[in-house]
């Protein structure tokens, strides 16, 4: 082939030399293009065949994997203090096999919780197929963190699989297969994973995702089967039905029922249903993490809780717990007289406001109390601003659980992200032209750039992990510095070569898998990227047109390319928008960092989301009840 390609270029130049004439010089760039572009050809087989002869195996990608997730799940345990002061204790009993598949003829599992280890549970299961059940804030996800840790410790190396958790509110069924929202959202996450991969067998390039997802090397915990929207709960099962081997799936036991009437349930796997938390439980957790004052508070409102039913049943859940726990509980060097008497709990009971509203509305601002991480943010705009983030997400975002903040721009009008990216290039290209070639050239170039960059920016893209040298494309370059030696000589199309060969080839890259995902990461590779692109395209530009327009086009090309190829310029765009007209803290980062902190959020992968689905719910509720 490469001989073939060789020997066309040389009958071509001859061709050119003859027919039209052309003086050497041009001709002899033409057969340097066509050798540079023959040796990448070759240089990039070569690089694909040393990747698959050199790279890791998918089992060393699997332990190099495992080992990111603990460091992640570790910190976010932390973070959520599952463990502090110790793990709470949550019952649960086996659920029928009928009730798990009405299709199913198989026996029931008994998967009693003798010694409250759901991996044993999990290792139990022929199948390695889990469907884990349970009431709103029951301790579901809680459960699935406990379960990933548990497991990757105790993983042999090289040998088991690896759990992986997927929230399935991001997926959508009815426009996308399951095993390509998997892959899309690893890649997403440890963007090391969209490296190519070529099997040790033979057969064609994948990504080292979909190998893992292919390979069977993972097991997917899918958690979340109610926060999916109710019309495609039905069809998710059924997708989830055609995973191949071990998985895990979560869901609030109605709608999981409501579900299976439409379709078959989960087939070849066992349930487990989580219990209300006792009430001595209960009350010996919130004692064990208090002091002596505390835990005599404590001492009176459970003696109150224990004359009713209906009472004791508010603090019989997790999720109302650690609400409870962080909205009463003194912080450290903090008065006891200067929090909140969680005696007051029992006067919400006798309330019209249930007591999961009124731990929810307090837990906010008992949040901020009396601690900066590093930053003192005032607990009513932070309020403020969580309402609105909640509002967003349940009504113009279909009710995803995930703040990415690449979607940040998707809460403004797509125009006006345009305009904002126009605006600022046609300034600056204007400026740079003007200075370089005068007013007429300013008001030509300024708008032609700035329509150019908003047109770029009207795209939404999702963010990169860095930058690498893309050989696939650099032919691109080459070819473009051909073109321009043919139209206006070696002076005019070397740097255009140059130029167009930087724009062509400098791609998104991935990160290194061992290092912890998390959302301030990806920005930061992300904003890296969109800097140095639009530094070297923008010099090469400018070079390539040179000196009377060459600013204005280097300005021009260096900011849309960034655009192009990076999140970052449409996030800058709409948080500076949303912090003058909606109020947002400028710090947008800052503030959900800060939050992730306080337990306000939660982290999972590259995005936060809110502590639980009920809170949002409320925050958003009340959104609409101050917009209404």
């Amino acid at each position: 082939m490469l001989f073939g390609l060789g020997l066309a270029g040389w009958s071509a130049s001859g061709w050119l030399l003859i027919h039209l004439k052309l003086s050497r010089v041009p001709v002899a760039a033409i057969l340097l293009a066509l050798a540079v572009i023959l040796l990448i050809l070759w240089a990039r087989s070569w690089v694909h065949w040393a990747a698959a002869a050199f790279g890791p195996s998918l089992r060393e990608v699997t332990d190099y994997l495992a080992a990111a997730l603990v460091v992640q799940w570790s910190h976010e345990a932390a973070v959520r203090r599952i463990n502090d002061p110790y793990p709470l204790p949550v019952p649960w009993r086996s659920v029928p096999a009928y009730r798990v598949d009405p299709q199913s003829a198989a026996d029931t599992h008994d998967l009693a919780d003798a010694d409250c280890d759901i991996v044993s549970v999990f290792r139990s299961i022929t199948t390695g197929r889990l469907l884990v059940l349970g009431s709103p804030g029951a301790g579901k996800s809680v459960l699935l963190v406990q379960f990933l840790l548990s497991f990757l410790r105790d993983r042999c190396r090289g040998g088991d699989p690896v759990p992986v958790l997927f929230p399935l509110a991001s997926w959508n069924p009815a426009e996308q297969n399951l095993h390509v929202w998997m892959v899309e959202r690893l890649v997403r996450d440890y963007p090391v994973l969209e490296q190519d991969f070529t099997p040790e067998m033979g057969g064609s390039r994948m990504t080292l995702a979909a190998a893992l997802v292919d390979g069977g090397h993972l097991v997917p915990v899918l958690d979340g089967l109610d926060e999916m929207p109710q019309a495609v709960r039905s069809s998710a099962l059924d997708a989830i039905n055609n995973v191949q081997g071990a998985v895990v799936l979560s869901s609030r036991t109605e709608e999981y029922h409501a579900a299976v009437t439409a379709s078959r349930g989960m087939r070849e796997a066992a349930g487990i249903e989580l219990q209300p938390v006792s009430l001595v439980d209960a009350h010996a957790y919130l004692v064990h993490a208090s002091d002596r004052v505390m835990a005599g508070r404590w001492d009176a409102v459970f003696r109150g809780l224990q004359a009713s039913a209906a009472a004791a049943e508010a603090l019989s859940t997790p999720l109302l717990l650690s609400l409870a726990r962080l909205t009463y509980e003194p912080r450290p060097g903090e008065s006891i007289d200067a929090v909140r008497d969680p005696a007051e709990l029992l006067i919400s009971t006798r309330s019209e406001t249930p007591v999961a509203d009124h731990l929810f509305d307090a837990f906010i601002s008992a949040s901020y109390r009396g601690r900066s991480y590093p930053w003192r943010w005032d607990p009513v705009r932070a309020e403020r601003y969580f309402m609105y983030l909640a509002g967003q997400l349940t009504r113009d975002g279909g009710g995803t659980l995930d703040l990415a903040w690449w979607e940040l721009s998707q809460a403004i009008p797509l125009h006006l992200v345009a305009i904002g990216a126009g605006l600022v290039v046609a300034l600056a290209a204007g400026t740079a032209a003007g200075i370089a070639a005068g007013l007429s050239a300013s008001i030509i170039a300024g708008p032609l750039a700035g329509v150019a960059a908003g047109i770029a920016a009207s795209r939404h893209r999702p963010p990169v992990g860095g930058l690498r040298w893309s050989l696939d494309d650099l032919g691109i370059g080459i070819a473009a510095g051909l073109g321009g030696v043919l139209a206006g000589g070696i002076r005019f199309g070397l740097p255009l070569a140059v130029a167009s060969t930087l724009a062509s080839s400098l791609k998104g890259s991935p990160a290194d898998l061992t290092t912890a995902v998390g959302p301030a990461q990806v920005l930061s590779r992300d904003r890296r990227a969109f800097q140095v692109l639009t530094l070297v395209t923008g010099t090469a530009a400018a070079l390539g047109v040179g000196f009377t327009y060459g600013p204005a086009a280097g300005v021009a090309a260096g900011i849309t390319l960034g655009l192009v190829e990076a999140a970052w310029g449409a996030f800058a765009i709409a948080r500076v928008y949303l912090a003058l007209r909606r109020g947002l803290p400028l710090r947008f980062m800052s503030f959900l960092a800060d939050a992730h902190q306080r337990g306000v959020l939660r982290q999972v992968g590259a995005v936060y989301q809110f502590r639980h689905l009920e809170l949002q719910r409320r925050l958003a509720t009340r959104y609409s009840e101050l917009t209404d």
